[in-house]
């Protein structure tokens, strides 16, 4: 029974990272992940943020705007996605430039860490959001398998 409820906070966890657009450290390492598609009715929620609801019995009204929160993010994280995945190639291009200019692969890979800082800042005012539309309750739900799941990467 205990594994079962493990279980499915992982998988609340896990729904909610890709809900946020996945995390930054995933997307640093170059794993990507489907959108969202059209969201073309306000009752049209990703498989994410239904599962999201589902866990922590959000109403109809949470539900709308977490989809809100999570469609917008995955907006404006696109264009970041994507110049990461170019400071990634920059960075590669420079290090096989003969003879090695540090000096430039230092200028690129700030960059990079700039990019990347700027990503999870987006994420985290996402979760800051959804977490403020939530009930003390639910707050506390979030909270304890948000902490299970980061247990995994220690």
């Amino acid at each position: 029974m205990k594994s079962r409820y493990f279980i499915t906070m992982l998988s609340i966890i896990g729904g909610i990272l890709l809900a946020l657009g996945g995390s930054s450290k995933a997307v640093a390492m170059g794993f990507e992940h489907p959108g969202f598609g059209n969201m073309s009715s306000a009752r049209k929620f990703s498989p994410q943020v239904r599962h999201f609801a589902k866990v922590l019995d959000l109403t109809l009204d949470q539900e709308t705007q977490v989809q809100a929160i999570v469609t917008t993010q995955n907006l404006n994280a696109k264009s970041v996605k994507q110049k990461i995945a170019s400071d990634y190639s920059n960075i590669s291009a420079a290090a096989i430039v003969l003879p090695f200019d540090e000096t430039a692969v230092t200028a690129l890979a700030n960059q990079l860490g700039d990019d990347v800082a700027s990503l999870a800042t987006s994420e985290a005012k996402a979760e800051s959001k959804i977490f403020a539309l939530l009930t003390p309750v639910q707050q506390a739900l979030f909270e304890k398998i948000r902490n299970l799941f980061e247990s995994l990467f220690e």
